[in-house]
């Protein structure tokens, strides 16, 4: 949630603590009655009509409004300062496929038909390996360690165990954002864990 200066109020609608505020012209220093609808920006006010007998003015039975053009105030009687309101904060991303953004510090944010969600860098870096690639395609299993660790200096004596774990994350992440990318794990002959593949369909091989 942010804080918005209130510059526009319409009765029964916006914003929420509308009883509190006033409209104020400027050019007199007096309150503006019978607002209904303000917008300081455009400058204008829409206020219920008075008759000269003190009286709502009336036209088949509905009560007529006027606009007055003007320089006008919203204020909180009593409270110094412009009033301000609670604005939501945005909404998730949602796109038709998913994107990668990279505006995390610890990693990248995904986002797709089903919203976002955040994940880690090597999250990122796995995925970023799959979509480097055609449809469809195999990526063997040690091709993703060396994309996480490049010198085998630096690869833990668990790497498989970690790469599947990654793997799965990832798979879990795109799930929860209805990716259209599908992360598919295909066992080989070889008993050391399977790889990924990527989008539309992806695959995994242990060969």
């Amino acid at each position: 949630m942010s804080l918005q200066p209130v510059t526009y109020i319409k009765a029964g609608e916006t914003p929420a603590n509308w009883f509190d505020l006033s409209v104020i012209d400027n050019e007199t220093g007096k309150d503006v009655r019978f607002v209904v609808e303000a917008d300081t920006k455009a400058g204008w006010v829409r206020r219920t009509a008075i008759g000269r007998d003190g009286r709502f003015l009336r036209a088949a039975g509905d009560v007529v409004t006027e606009r007055i053009n003007g320089d006008f105030s919203i204020v909180n009687p009593g409270v110094p300062g412009c009033p301000v309101e609670m604005q939501p904060a945005p909404g998730p991303r949602r796109f038709p496929t998913t994107r990668v953004f990279f505006d995390r510090q610890d990693g990248a944010t995904l986002a797709g038909p089903g919203g976002e969600t955040p994940v880690a860098g090597q999250l990122a870096t796995i995925l970023m390996a799959l979509c480097g690639k055609p449809e469809r395609h195999i990526t063997e299993w040690m091709d993703l360690a060396e994309c996480l660790w490049p010198d085998p200096d630096d690869m833990p004596d668990c790497w498989c165990e970690m790469l599947r774990v990654q793997v799965c994350r990832l798979r879990k992440a795109l799930e929860s954002i209805n990716s259209e990318i599908t992360i598919v794990t295909h066992w080989g002959a070889v008993s050391a864990p399977p790889v990924v593949s990527m989008p539309t369909t992806t695959t995994t091989t242990a060969n």
